[in-house]
C-alpha cells in the first residue's frame, strides 16, 4: 500500500489529488510541519512534504520519492491512468506540468510571500503579480480550445495546476474574468476527488 506523508498546503494537494484519483491503495499520513514525526523522517531524511512510500516499487525494491511533480508522474505510470493516451495529448500533459513547476508554480509561491506572509514591496508585488496573470492568461488560451491542460482528458497537468487558481481567483478580479480558467476550475474543483484532496487536513 502507498503512503503519502502531506500537510494541507497547495504542493501536497497535488499529491493528494493524484494520488486520489489514480485509485491506487493508499494510506493518507498527515505531517505537522512544526514538528515532523519520526516515520516521516526516516522514509525521507529531508523530512520533505508531500513525501510518497511504495514499498514495492518497479524493481520490487521499496521508494520513496518528495517533490509532487515527480508524484504525480509516478502515480499515472504505476496506475495507468491520468496521462491521456494520444501522443500529442501526452505531449501537452508534459508542457502544462512543466508549466507549473517552471512558471506558475514559483510566480505564485512568489507572490503569496509577498502579499500575504509579509509587508509587501510594492515594485516585487506588482512584479510577481503580473508574471502570474500572464501564465493565468496562458492557461485561459489553453483551456478556450480544449477541456483539461493536455486535451480531452483529465491528467496530471491538471492536478499539479488546481490547488494555485482558487487562490489565485480568490485574490485578484482578473483572474475571475478568464472565463475559460474559471469554467476549468469549476469543473476540476466539482471532481470528488480533487474536492476530498482540496478539504484534507483543514478540519
Amino acid at each position: 500500500m502507498l503512503e503519502l506523508f502531506a500537510a494541507p498546503t497547495v504542493n501536497a494537494q497535488r499529491a493528494i489529488i493524484g494520488l486520489l484519483e489514480s485509485g491506487l491503495r493508499h494510506r493518507l499520513t498527515r505531517v505537522d510541519l512544526k514538528a515532523k514525526s519520526a516515520a516521516l523522517l526516516k522514509a525521507n531524511h529531508h523530512g520533505r512534504v508531500p513525501t510518497l512510500v511504495d514499498p514495492v516499487g518497479a524493481d520490487g525494491k521499496p521508494l520513496c520519492l518528495d517533490q509532487s511533480g515527480a508524484i504525480l508522474l509516478y502515480l499515472a505510470e504505476k496506475s495507468g491512468h491520468l496521462m491521456p493516451g494520444v501522443p500529442r495529448e501526452r505531449a501537452e500533459c508534459h508542457r502544462f506540468l512543466m508549466l507549473h513547476a517552471n512558471d506558475l508554480g514559483p510566480a505564485f509561491v512568489s507572490s503569496y510571500n509577498v502579499t500575504r506572509l509579509g509587508a509587501p514591496q510594492e515594485l516585487a508585488a506588482a512584479h510577481f503579480r503580473a508574471a502570474t496573470l500572464r501564465f493565468c492568461r496562458m492557461l485561459d488560451e489553453r483551456l478556450r480550445r480544449v477541456p483539461f491542460l493536455a486535451g480531452s482528458e483529465f491528467s496530471i497537468a491538471d492536478c499539479a495546476v488546481y490547488p494555485d487558481i482558487p487562490w489565485c481567483y480568490a485574490d485578484w478580479p482578473e483572474v475571475g474574468r478568464l472565463r475559460h480558467l474559471r469554467r476549468w476550475m469549476e469543473a476540476v474543483g466539482a471532481r470528488p476527488a480533487v474536492a476530498k484532496a482540496m478539504a484534507w487536513g483543514q478540519a
